[in-house]
C-alpha cells in the first residue's frame, strides 16, 4: 500500500480595489483552479498530468484579465477579487474552504465568474471555436452579462442543455453558489480529447480562440463591476431559487475574513 504525506496548500488571491465610493465595498470574484491530477505512475510513457486545458488555460485567462483590468485608465467601480483555487480536482476543496473563510464579506460579493477549460476547441457541438457559455445558464442575470459580451465580441453564445445543471455543480463556482452568490463557470466548451489524461498538453491549445474567450470573460467581469445593479438569481427557476433562498437565509452582519484562512493575498 502507498503512503500518504500531508501537504499544506493555498488558495492565492489578488485584489483590484474599486473606484466608486458607493460600490467599491462590493466585489466580483474572477477565479480559476490551478491544481490538476498529479502523476499517473501506471502510464510509463508519460506520467505527468499537465492539465494544460484543465485548468492552466483558465488560470492564464484569469491572470490576463487581472492585468488588463488593472491597467485601465479608470478602475472598475466595484472591487474585483482574483482567486486561484487549489484542490478542485479533489472535491472543490479550495473553493469550499474560501466559502467558509472568505477574504471579502460574502454579503458584499455580487458574483463569481469561474474560468474553466479555455484552450481546446476540437470536439463537436459543445466544444468548438468562437463560442462561449456559462454553467447554470439562465439561473441568474450573470447570464445576460456573459451572453452580451460574447455577442459584442463576435462570438456565439450557446447552452449545453444536457450538461447545463450537471456541470454547474462540478466546479469551483458551486460552493459560492451554495452561499447564495450568483456564481457560474464560463467555458468555451465542455469536452475535449485528453480530458483528465496525460495528453492534455500546451501544444494542443487553440491560442487564438483562447484570446477571444479571455476578452469575453474580461468584458463580462468589467460590466458586472461597473453595473449599478448587482446580478440576481432567477426566482422563477426552481433550481436558482434554492440558491437565492440560501442568500436570504444567510443575510445578516458582514462576515469577516478568518485569520486562519489559507489564502495568500496581494493587491493590484
Amino acid at each position: 500500500a502507498g503512503t500518504t504525506t500531508p501537504a499544506r496548500l493555498w488558495n492565492v488571491a489578488a485584489l483590484l480595489r474599486g473606484s466608486d465610493p458607493a460600490l467599491a465595498s462590493t466585489a466580483v470574484i474572477v477565479s480559476a483552479h490551478y491544481d490538476h491530477e498529479g502523476l499517473r505512475p501506471n502510464n510509463p510513457r508519460d506520467q505527468v498530468m499537465n492539465g494544460a486545458n484543465d485548468d492552466a488555460s483558465g488560470v492564464a485567462a484569469m491572470l490576463e484579465t487581472a492585468r488588463a483590468l488593472a491597467s485601465l485608465p479608470q478602475r472598475p467601480k466595484r472591487s474585483i477579487l482574483f482567486l486561484g483555487f487549489v484542490g478542485e480536482e479533489k472535491g472543490l476543496l479550495g473553493a469550499k474552504h474560501y466559502a467558509k473563510n472568505p477574504l471579502w464579506p460574502l454579503d458584499k460579493t455580487v458574483a463569481n465568474l469561474n474560468l474553466e477549460m479555455f484552450g481546446r476547441t476540437e470536439e463537436g457541438e459543445y466544444t468548438r471555436a468562437g463560442q462561449m457559455t456559462i454553467t447554470g445558464s439562465g439561473f441568474s442575470t450573470v447570464t445576460d452579462f456573459v451572453r452580451q459580451a460574447t455577442l459584442d465580441l463576435g462570438g456565439i453564445y450557446f447552452i449545453n442543455r444536457q450538461g447545463n445543471e450537471e456541470f454547474f455543480a462540478r466546479s469551483d463556482n458551486f460552493p459560492l453558489a451554495m452561499e447564495g452568490i450568483p456564481a457560474h463557470s464560463l467555458t468555451p466548451g465542455f469536452s475535449f480529447q485528453d480530458y483528465h489524461a496525460p495528453g492534455d498538453e500546451w501544444p494542443k491549445l487553440d491560442y487564438d480562440n483562447m484570446q477571444r474567450a479571455t476578452r469575453i470573460a474580461a468584458l463580462a467581469a468589467l460590466r458586472i463591476a461597473n453595473s449599478d445593479t448587482a446580478p440576481e438569481w432567477d426566482l422563477n427557476d426552481p433550481t436558482a431559487k434554492k440558491f437565492a433562498d440560501q442568500r436570504n437565509r444567510r443575510a445578516g452582519p458582514s462576515q469577516p475574513a478568518s485569520p486562519r484562512s489559507e489564502e495568500h493575498t496581494s493587491e493590484l
